[in-house]
């Protein structure tokens, strides 16, 4: 198990889900009807999910262990996900680290962590490889000022900027883009060329949902919009993933090759917890 602690010598250890802001995030502020799982389990590792303002010393993407220290300065705020799904958003001025401490796990619960550890290296990776994207994950210009998730930010919405991998959940299918200034319309074709849909898309809105026939089971959609034309391929969210489970959404969202909407999940989860 892994715990902060404070360094000071009277300091008691404290586990990772009592420590300062740790979050066991419930989406449905943002996401009707997901909240988000708390941990099953104890952490033992820790990926960099934010970092503000950036630091050197902190960038998203940095993986912290056993042994590590977290030393945060005053007005700077390091937001941590751990294996387990838990966010540890840690203010400054604060000098902490992590320590181990015995657990008893059993052979479904090592499972979990394995694969959990499996998924937040991945994500890890992924953080690290987008660093103007991953630098960004701390701001809240992703939200409305009633804090509600809107446009791209919204990890279930499908970008029309570029082919992609696409990530759904058995609902409409909702597509994103990111300036909403102009009305534009756009052509959806669903596969074998066998559904097509024109549709106006008002000015001032950045998503719009697309009609009953283009099910999230389909194979993919290809999207036409200013003369460019978008194959997104679709990649239901299957059974064994719960989607108020953040670390099985991740592990299943970067498996797939999603990686623009695990980065929006991933900026969902620093959102929830400052």
């Amino acid at each position: 198990m892994a715990i902060l602690i404070s360094p000071s010598k009277n300091a008691a250890a404290i586990p990772v889900a009592a420590f300062l802001a740790v979050v066991l995030l419930s989406a449905s502020a943002f996401l009707p009807g997901l909240p988000l799982a708390g941990p099953a389990y104890a952490a033992s590792q820790y990926v960099v999910i934010s970092a503000e303002p950036a630091s050197g010393d902190f960038p998203a993407g940095k993986v912290l262990v056993v042994g590590d220290s977290i030393v945060v300065p005053e007005n700077s705020t390091v937001t941590l996900l751990g294996e387990d799904g838990s966010v540890v958003a840690i203010p400054g001025p604060v000098n902490v680290a992590v320590t181990e401490d015995a657990l008893e796990t059993s052979g479904e619960t090592a499972d979990k962590a394995e694969k959990n550890r499996s998924t937040l290296s991945k994500l890890a990776t992924l953080l690290a490889g987008n660093q103007k994207s991953a630098s960004s994950l701390g701001v809240s210009r992703g939200f409305n000022a009633k804090q509600e998730v809107k446009g791209l930010a919204n990890p279930w919405v499908l970008s029309i900027h570029e082919s992609a991998q696409g990530c759904v959940l058995n609902e409409p299918l909702r597509l994103g883009r990111s300036s909403p200034v102009k009305a534009i319309s756009i052509e959806v074709e669903g596969e074998n060329n066998d559904k097509v849909a024109q549709l106006n898309w008002p000015a001032g809105e950045s998503v719009i949902e697309l009609p009953e026939k283009f099910a999230p089971s389909a194979r993919e959609i290809v999207v036409r919009a200013g003369g460019k034309s978008v194959l997104i391929d679709l990649n239901l969210i299957p059974d064994n993933v719960r989607p108020d489970d953040p670390m099985a959404v991740l592990g299943w969202m970067v498996e797939k090759g999603c990686d623009g909407q695990a980065l929006a999940f991933t900026r969902l989860l620093v959102h929830q917890a400052q």
